[in-house]
This record gives C-alpha cells, structure tokens and sequence, in this order.
C-alpha cells in the first residue's frame, strides 16, 4: 500500500468482510481524534489512527494527547502503518 488512505480502506474492507463495523471518524472542531472505529463481530471496540506506510507518518502533539486519553479511560486505540500488523491485532482483538 502506498498511501494512508489506501492502508485505510483495505483495513475498512477486511473489517467489513469478516462481519464487522467500520467507520470512518470525523471530529468536528477537535482536532486529534482517531481515523476510524472499528466494532469485531463478537463486538471489542477499536479506535486506529493510520499512519502513511513504511513509517513516515508521525503522531501530532493533539493526537498523542487524545489517544492518551482514550487509553486512560479504557479503550483500545491502535497506531497502524503497516496492513499485516492491523490483520493480526483485527484477528486477536475478534476472537477475544
């Protein structure tokens, strides 16, 4: 994959195909949430912040902070550059 879009979408399509939700996340006025959210089918919530393969992709300081937060308050939130990493945290956190 070339792009963070394109990592984006493919995880978006592995999801949806194995019986999950996906989406895309859009916080209006706050800066630094994660991209997406994704629900497995068994229903464990991830929250992913996709970063441009080959690790280029750096965290800003509002992202650190948020993902920070979110961890504090119990949720997995995953940093991805890399479509083999996602499948094998996708597979792990799917059959919890």
């Amino acid at each position: 994959m070339k792009t963070e879009k394109d990592l984006q979408n493919a995880c978006i399509k592995l999801v949806r195909l194995n019986g999950g939700y996906a989406r895309k996340m859009e916080a209006t006025n706050h800066r630094g949430f994660p991209d997406c959210l994704f629900i497995t089918a068994s229903g464990r919530l991830m929250f992913v912040e996709f970063k441009t393969p080959k690790g280029t992709g750096k965290l800003s300081g509002n992202q650190v902070s948020e993902i920070a937060l979110l961890r504090k308050h119990g949720a997995d939130v995953y940093v991805i550059d890399d479509y083999a990493a996602f499948c094998a945290i996708y597979e792990g956190a799917a059959n919890d």
